[in-house]
């Protein structure tokens, strides 16, 4: 097992403890890219999407954990992304 599969089931077990540094690893594996990042607001897009998905950094730097709810949607959109993967191969 990798590094990136344990990040990934890190942040499926415990949302509410991961760093924003890892979140942004986590989607660049995934294959999104950040456009833009402005006053610790990051913006990911993937081609394979149609919509953005926007995470801000918390109060107090890469070293504090995000809000549970940018987590889950970027896993959100990781699977949302593997199922259509999944669809296309059928």
């Amino acid at each position: 097992m990798g590094t990136l599969d344990k990040l990934e089931r890190k942040a499926r077990r415990n949302p509410g403890g991961v760093r924003i540094g890892e979140l942004v690893h986590l989607a660049e594996s995934a294959g999104f890219a950040v456009t833009r990042t402005t006053a610790g607001h990051y913006v990911l897009v993937h081609p394979g999407l149609r919509a953005t998905v926007g995470v801000a950094e918390p109060h107090g730097g890469g070293d504090s954990f995000l809000k549970v709810s940018y987590v889950r949607k970027v896993l959100s959109a990781i699977d949302d992304l593997r199922a259509g993967e999944a669809a296309a191969e059928e």
